[in-house]
């Protein structure tokens, strides 16, 4: 979740959320997440939602953990129960989070998810 994506993408009131790296914080995206909007609605088109809190729940396929220049970088591909891949990018570690781990990701539709 970099932090210039909310300022340009997304809710720009609330872009003090990213990256959430506080307890608190993670816990305020929830309740900015629209609860209506599945990761089917996105697949059908993502226009509608260029600038809606979504939240995706599904499987670690794939994690993978990288130092940059800028600090840790975090890879993930996330399979949800509708058989949807999410690949999100989150600017932090992930600490404990493994392949096959049961995640829910809060994201603006358009800021570190990628729906292929």
């Amino acid at each position: 979740m970099y932090e210039q994506f909310p300022s340009r993408w997304g809710n720009k009131e609330r872009a003090d959320l990213f990256p959430a790296l506080t307890a608190t914080a993670i816990e305020a995206t929830s309740y900015e997440v629209d609860p209506r909007i599945t990761t089917r609605h996105i697949f059908k088109g993502i226009t509608p939602y260029l600038k809606t809190m979504v939240e995706v729940t599904g499987v670690v396929v794939e994690i993978q953990e990288d130092t940059t220049d800028f600090g840790a970088l975090t890879q993930i591909h996330i399979m949800d129960e509708n058989g949807n891949s999410v690949f999100g990018i989150y600017n932090n570690t992930t600490d404990g989070i493994l392949d096959q781990d049961v995640v829910t990701h809060n994201d603006w539709s358009t800021n570190s998810l990628l729906f292929v």
